[in-house]
């Protein structure tokens, strides 16, 4: 009994340590690892909130001041550039625990995966076991991914997620299960790209491992896809809210800008096609920054154009992707 006791407590030490360790970063730098992108996706989710309390309020009939409407600037503005549903986990971790609430979900969350995962591929007694995981949080740069107010952590916890289920499924326990399909789930509404690397994982690993997991790989593709109809519900709530849909943002496109491979694609094409992208070829090169979002007249593309021109190049962005691909892929 004492000896079980023992264990026990060397087996919570060790998570505690894990855990600090997967904070140390922000230990170091006195806070979470903050980019630009952080302030962009908590003011997603505070914006969202606003809007709804405006609508529950009207609903409601409510004489409490609520959030105006939006203007036609702002209802222009409207893009799903961040994930609404990273943003509202971060407006709500900063409500109930401050700035530091957010690292601290995103490394419990962690080392429940990875203590999970340690379970079936890490057949050691505890003790070793928790110096694998101290080495996985220490040694990988995965500790840094933790603290930083980004959704990045979760592609790499997704990808741990659809690994651990077609290795272990027959032998996981029903919640464990439902923990990772969870897990998926969050990761593909926390950024749409989780969910173009989910499928691609998934068609990749579908020859591999069908005629002994098929049922687990459509459960696994039906977490992406309830992310997937997530994303959609959101776009559906702006379209409502502002009588416009919101514009997605040509990322793929800027980043074939910023390494001039669609410069070069565009300086061929454009004197054959009218495509809105054209009209902002001399002032390539640039960064894809700069094309996403720079409002300098002489070096911005969506940053400083109207709604009209934004929206019509993300409709044209994937003919250019694909064109450039085949062009120079």
């Amino acid at each position: 009994m004492r000896e079980s006791g023992s264990v026990r407590a060397i087996w919570l030490a060790g998570l505690a340590l894990l855990l600090v360790g997967l904070l140390l970063p922000a230990f170091v730098n006195r806070q979470p690892i903050m980019y630009p992108d952080s302030v962009g996706y908590f003011h997603s989710g505070y914006a969202a909130i606003k809007q709804a309390k405006s609508i529950l309020d009207a609903h409601q009939g409510s004489h409490a001041p609520s959030a105006p409407a939006l203007t036609p600037r702002q209802a222009d503005g409207v893009t799903t550039a961040r994930s609404v549903y990273y943003g509202l986990t971060y407006v709500a971790g900063y409500w109930l625990g401050g700035v530091w609430a957010l690292a601290l979900g995103q490394a419990l969350v962690t080392l429940a995966a990875l203590v999970l995962a340690a379970r079936h591929a890490v057949p050691l007694d505890p003790m070793r076991r928790i110096a694998v995981l101290g080495a996985v949080a220490l040694l990988t740069g995965l500790n840094f991914f933790v603290v930083a107010a980004m959704p990045d952590v979760f592609a790499g916890l997704m990808l741990l997620a659809v690994a651990v289920v077609l290795a272990y499924a027959p032998r996981m326990p029903r919640l464990e299960y439902l923990f990772w399909l969870g897990l998926i789930a969050l990761a593909g509404l926390y950024h749409k790209a989780h969910l173009a690397i989910l499928a691609v994982t998934l068609v990749l690993a579908a020859p591999l491992v069908w005629r002994r997991h098929g049922r687990d790989l459509l459960l696994l593709a039906g977490a992406g896809v309830l992310a997937w109809v997530g994303h959609v519900a959101v776009d559906v709530a702006v379209t409502k809210a502002t009588g416009k849909p919101p514009i997605a943002p040509p990322f793929l496109l800027a980043r074939l800008v910023g390494d001039g491979t669609a410069e070069r694609y565009l300086r061929d094409v454009c004197p054959k096609q009218n495509l809105a992208t054209c009209a902002f070829l001399d002032k390539m090169p640039m960064t894809e920054n700069d094309f996403l979002w720079s409002h300098d007249p002489d070096r911005s593309v969506m940053g400083g154009a109207d709604r009209q021109t934004r929206a019509a190049i993300a409709a044209e962005a994937g003919g250019i992707v694909l064109g450039t691909l085949q062009a120079y892929g």
